[in-house]
């Protein structure tokens, strides 16, 4: 989890993107073993004025993570 505020949470959705950019550059990079590639699921949420607490907020985000990870898998044909 990660909280955002000020110029981050401004830039929020460039450094999402560049974040996957990063996720995918390291798992295609064949120059390296296997093992030392890396990839992640990440998902984002925000906070809107329906929500009473944090709980709802993790819950889209996670919910968006797991999207993340079922279209990685898809795309390199794993499936679950």
């Amino acid at each position: 989890m990660v909280v955002l505020t000020g110029n981050d949470y401004g830039k929020r959705h460039q450094s999402l993107q560049k974040l996957r950019e990063q996720l995918k550059a390291s798992f295609a990079d064949a120059s390296q073993a296997e093992w030392e590639r890396y990839s992640a699921s990440v998902g984002m949420a925000e906070f809107s004025a329906d929500d009473k607490t944090v709980e709802p907020v993790f819950k889209r985000a996670d919910q968006y993570m797991y999207e993340d990870k079922i279209r990685f898998k898809d795309k390199i044909g794993i499936h679950v």
